[in-house]
């Protein structure tokens, strides 16, 4: 979790693949790992789905579709899921964020 929380997406690859266990949502959505969220998706909570947006279009999109909090800031730095998309260049999330607010009424 701390090499995803700090964008070392290829790190915590490696250490996945080299038998580190994936523990969570937030984990597997950060990693890629489609399948392995969508089943544990069913079971999450809105706080667990909140946490777990991450910078994969494909991740992201069920969570939100499922009741993800997309307007929620981080406790450390304050910032929303489009913040951290702008912020780390995942252009098609951050537009899908942009519309999916723009959609839902919020500026």
């Amino acid at each position: 979790m701390t090499a995803l929380a700090f964008g070392y997406a290829a790190a915590a690859d490696a250490l996945v693949n080299r038998g580190a266990s994936i523990p969570n949502l937030a984990a597997s959505a950060g990693l890629g790992r489609v399948s392995e969220a969508r089943q544990l998706l069913e079971a999450a909570d809105a706080d667990t789905r909140h946490r777990a947006l991450a910078g994969r279009e494909a991740v992201v999109r069920p969570l939100v579709e499922r009741g993800a909090r997309t307007g929620i800031e981080d406790r450390l730095y304050h910032s929303t899921p489009l913040g951290w998309a702008d912020y780390g260049g995942q252009t098609a999330v951050a537009e899908y964020l942009r519309g999916y607010r723009k959609l839902c009424g919020f500026t």
